[in-house]
């Protein structure tokens, strides 16, 4: 009944010292399904701290808790929650095809803003197979190169963007020359770029948007 009650308490309770000293005195089936069920049903920060604790402080092998966190990992719908999990799934030096997997159909939610970049440095540092986008490459050291041409000579022909799309410049509108957008980008040490196709700026920005939006972040 002991062991009954401690699986009952909320997870989050052991956030208290004395309660992670008796979750890690548990018989180890009793506690590898606490700590499961943690993964499962902890708010992303939560499970931050929760993991971070056990590992750092009571020295527990996360190993045996992969499956469940390659699982958790495949549903992410937050990058800090996706980095943060990443990180951990790469320290227990497992086998590598479900989290490559897991980054590739899930680049909508990572590879963009500042996030993008980060993932990209630990992606080269662990030499991970991650495709690239189509308007850019990504070197060694994580950083990006896009193709500015091709880039919006597509998204042109396709309609996303007009002409002389609004700027959005680490996040605030910048103004630029009328016709000259390739070569104001051409200037910038680009770190990520997202398109707001024509059909949403004009909806956000009323007639300011009917060329579309470029939102650029810089180094």
């Amino acid at each position: 009944m002991k062991f009954l009650f401690l699986l009952l308490i909320p997870v989050i309770s052991f956030s208290q010292k004395g309660s992670y000293a008796k979750l890690t005195k548990l018989p180890k089936s009793a506690f590898e399904k606490a700590v499961n069920d943690s993964i499962v049903n902890l708010e992303p920060t939560e499970l931050t701290g929760f993991l971070k604790t056990l590992k750092n402080e009571y020295k527990t092998d996360l190993k045996p808790f992969s499956n469940n966190l390659n699982n958790r990992f495949e549903n992410c719908k937050w990058p800090v929650e996706m980095n943060v999990l990443f990180n951990m799934l790469l320290d227990l030096k497992i086998e590598t095809t479900r989290i490559e997997n897991s980054l590739n159909n899930k680049k909508d939610i990572w590879d963009k803003d500042e996030w993008g970049e980060k993932f990209w440095q630990i992606i080269r540092k662990n030499k991970l197979k991650i495709k690239e986008g189509p308007y850019y490459s990504v070197d060694e050291n994580g950083q990006k190169k896009y193709n500015l041409r091709l880039l919006l000579e597509d998204k042109m022909s396709n309609e996303e963007l007009g002409a002389n799309p609004l700027l959005y410049l680490n996040n605030n509108l910048k103004d630029y020359e009328a016709n000259r957008l390739y070569e104001t980008l051409q200037e910038l040490s680009i770190k990520d770029i997202s398109i707001v196709p024509i059909s949403d700026s004009v909806e956000l920005y009323g007639d300011k948007g009917i060329n579309g939006m470029i939102k650029v972040l810089t180094r």
